[in-house]
């Protein structure tokens, strides 16, 4: 893969992100609202949670794991990006 074809998809990256933004916005309004024990199976056991704990607690930070190593990935192989790249130019 080459560079240039990282620097093309910049621009659906940035929109993929504002489009998750929005859809977690509106996740933790509806996991403040519902009243639900969600399970997150972990290994042989199940982890019950209350709706927004399991957002806060369990749901987000592996989704910003999986999001940080995925900006990792490409720059590990040599893709110039920095800082910048990974939290948007205000």
């Amino acid at each position: 893969m080459t560079i240039s074809m990282y620097a093309a998809s910049a621009p659906r990256f940035v929109n993929m992100l504002r489009n998750l933004d929005a859809i977690l916005a509106k996740a933790q309004d509806h996991a403040a609202a519902k009243k639900s024990d969600p399970a997150a199976p972990i290994g042989a056991r199940d982890m019950r949670f209350k709706g927004l704990p399991y957002l806060v607690g369990f749901a987000w930070p592996n989704f910003y794991f999986h999001l940080v190593t995925a900006y990792n990935i490409p720059r590990h192989n040599g893709v110039d990006i920095g800082k910048t790249d990974y939290i948007g130019k205000p």
